[in-house]
């Protein structure tokens, strides 16, 4: 029963992120986000028997989630072992919201970027589900690589070849700064591309966060249009600037995305198409001729 259950929430799309610790010889399933400020429980280490946060050192059960006296503790899930497979159970989510990563993956397609090549991490979930949900549909095909550097070399390939752009995909850090070869084959040889990364929450930057880097900073030479994507950035027009910037420039644009702003409703906000927006690019030789 708990099998066929586990089965079922997966073929309807239920997802959530979940802490799996391994203490005492038990296997435990509990809620990855710490109730203070959302840090990445999975990240963490477990340290003279507890539990410990990432982000600011506060301390869980990592059999139960209990937080040593305090209201505040994990969510624990129901968990069997079968053999070497682990199962889950997990609730039924509510009806998705479009959420900003929604929103501009959507403006992504419109302005005709349906390749993306990357790796999916901690930092860009939003983004992954996201191109995910578009993937299921058929608007577009994500390829899964090895390492960021193949994901801005197929890419770039990809604009060389075609003539219009492809998207490369990493998480946070030096995730990201794996790209940046891959990047300036394609700037250096004219070739459209936008790149998209992850970022670490807003909260936590500045204060030594696990694999934060600046990249607005590190991709600021080889990117022609270079921004970080806030909570209040009109998103769809962002991304529209971007490839825009790409494709008329045949250089490289690059959007960096903070972890919690991925998620966040997208609102009101429409999508922002081409039509009226961009020349035509076909290259046609002159009457002359």
């Amino acid at each position: 029963m708990f099998r066929e259950k586990t089965k079922k929430l997966k073929k309807r799309g239920i997802k959530k992120d979940v802490c799996l610790t391994h203490h005492n010889g038990k296997i435990n399933a509990i809620s990855n986000k710490c109730p203070h400020q959302g840090g990445p429980l999975s990240e963490g280490s477990i340290e003279n028997g507890l539990l410990r946060c990432p982000w600011h050192g506060w301390d869980f059960d990592p059999c139960g989630g209990d937080s040593e006296g305090y209201d505040d503790e994990l969510k624990v899930y129901p968990l069997k072992i079968q053999g070497e497979e682990v199962f889950v159970g997990l609730e039924q989510e509510s009806k998705h919201k479009k959420t900003v990563a929604d929103l501009m993956v959507e403006t992504m397609i419109e302005w005709g970027i349906d390749r993306i090549f990357g790796m999916v991490g901690h930092s860009n979930l939003g983004i992954a589900d996201a191109l995910m949900r578009q993937e299921s549909q058929g608007k577009l095909k994500f390829i899964g690589v090895r390492h960021e550097g193949a994901a801005a070399f197929a890419a770039s390939a990809y604009g060389k070849l075609t003539g219009k752009p492809a998207a490369c995909f990493a998480i946070a850090g030096p995730g990201s700064t794996n790209m940046c070869t891959g990047l300036w084959d394609a700037k250096v040889d004219r070739a459209p591309i936008l790149a998209l990364t992850g970022q670490v929450a807003t909260q936590v930057v500045g204060i030594g966060n696990f694999q934060e880097l600046d990249l607005v900073t590190a991709f600021q030479s080889v990117a022609v249009f270079n921004h970080r994507v806030e909570s209040q950035s009109q998103h769809s027009e962002l991304m529209a600037i971007a490839i825009k910037y790409a494709l008329l420039n045949r250089d490289v644009s690059h959007l960096t995305f903070p972890d919690q702003v991925q998620v966040l409703p997208a609102g009101k906000q429409k999508i922002s198409t081409p039509e009226n927006r961009i020349t035509p690019l076909d290259i046609a030789p002159p009457k002359s001729a």
